[in-house]
């Protein structure tokens, strides 16, 4: 009984002193995040079920009581320090746990198809993420539930066309995506001349506002710096680029403009190459042919024919993906079920008793009862055991 005693005393001599280094100060959401503000009733279930695991592992007593009567309903400072380590015990526990045992959703994520490479891609994770449980896409023989990581010995095999995953045995990996700055057509310069008497076309006076955007393969590239041309009140004039902005691994070059004195930029021209030409094709569907070794290239699509809105410029995504490996030709996902990080009370309630065993080893850890903090760990470990 000695042993207990003294386990108590040092059990509350330390959790005094952790306790008051806390900012008890609260934020009034109850999120967890730091455990500070009102506790929500689901949320003080699981804080009670902490602390009677606690009180197990430290008999004779219930520990340090604090009197905080003003904290709206909170009247144990203990409770928001539970309270801030619940939802990181619920992240472990949804980390280690048997798979069949958590919760899982469904992502509606599409792949992207690897510029360099067209047998292979990537899915972005969804921003709640936290493991795999099942990926397959369409042409795969088996799913993948267990990604390797970049340090694996795999995943360099995956660079590899011949010692690759493919659709009997695939492969996927879990990485951060570094983002890939897409090269943007430089602003261009702008020319006009008057159309002659008798002669069709040209633009009436206004403002007329461009941008181009690069198309590489399936992907584009944020807009260019704008480019503008006034053309004077009474005037009619036609409207010149002055050299087409193509660059390595452009597939087209599409040229968005402003109606005069407008402000929404639509799709003016699209424009592809060959060896020694390039083909204008305008709103209406007309095109032209240049030669690479001109140098004006006349915009013939009026106000009336312009077609589809630009798009917005993207952020370059720079989170996690997976990496798949490999399919012949198509990249349609059939199925992307993952486990997602969720606050402690919104967990099943079969993981609960885990997740308080977690919580209390992380106070006892915390408190340099690494004894103690051991067998609560392996009280979690246990719960696994017993949902098989």
């Amino acid at each position: 009984m000695g042993t207990l005693v003294q386990e108590k005393l040092a059990y509350q001599s330390a959790l005094i002193a952790l306790l008051e280094s806390l900012d008890l100060s609260t934020d009034g959401d109850g999120s967890g995040s730091g455990g500070i503000g009102e506790i929500s009733d689901a949320r003080m279930a699981l804080v009670n079920l902490v602390k009677i695991k606690l009180d197990e592992l430290i008999p004779q007593g219930e520990g340090v009581v604090y009197n905080l009567e003003s904290e709206p309903n909170v009247s144990d400072p203990l409770d928001l320090y539970i309270n801030g380590l619940l939802d990181e015990a619920a992240k472990n526990v949804l980390q280690t746990a048997p798979k069949h045992i958590c919760p899982v959703k469904q992502s509606l994520e599409s792949a992207i198809v690897d510029d360099k490479d067209d047998k292979i891609g990537y899915i972005k994770c969804p921003q709640d993420y936290l493991r795999l449980f099942a990926l397959r896409l369409s042409e795969w023989k088996r799913q993948v539930s267990e990604p390797i990581t970049i340090a694996d010995a795999k995943y360099q095999e995956q660079g590899n066309k011949y010692t690759r995953g493919g659709t009997a045995k695939p492969v996927v990996a879990i990485t951060k995506h570094a983002a890939v700055e897409l090269v943007i057509p430089d602003s261009f310069q702008l020319l006009s001349s008057l159309v002659p008497d008798g002669w069709e076309g040209g633009f009436p006076e206004g403002v007329y506002k461009y941008k181009a955007k690069y198309l590489y393969g399936t992907r584009e590239s944020n807009a260019s710096v704008e480019s503008s041309i006034t053309i004077a009140s009474g005037e009619t004039k036609y409207i010149n680029l002055y050299t087409i902005p193509f660059t390595d691994g452009v597939t087209s070059v599409e040229v968005y403009r402003t109606e005069a004195n407008g402000g929404e930029f639509k799709l003016a021209i699209s424009i592809t190459a060959d060896e020694n030409n390039y083909l204008l094709t305008y709103g209406d569907g007309t095109t032209a042919t240049y030669s690479k070794n001109t140098s004006l290239y006349e915009d013939k699509t009026q106000d009336i024919d312009l077609g589809k809105a630009i798009a917005e410029d993207e952020v370059p995504y720079t989170g996690k993906v997976l990496e798949y490996y490999s399919v012949k030709s198509a990249h349609t996902i059939n199925r992307f079920l993952y486990i997602p990080i969720m606050a402690a009370e919104d967990t099943p309630g079969n993981l609960w008793d885990s997740i308080s065993w977690i919580c209390a080893g992380k106070i006892l850890q915390n408190i340099n009862l690494a004894e103690l903090s051991k067998l609560a760990f392996e009280q979690a470990n246990l719960c696994y055991t017993n949902l098989r």
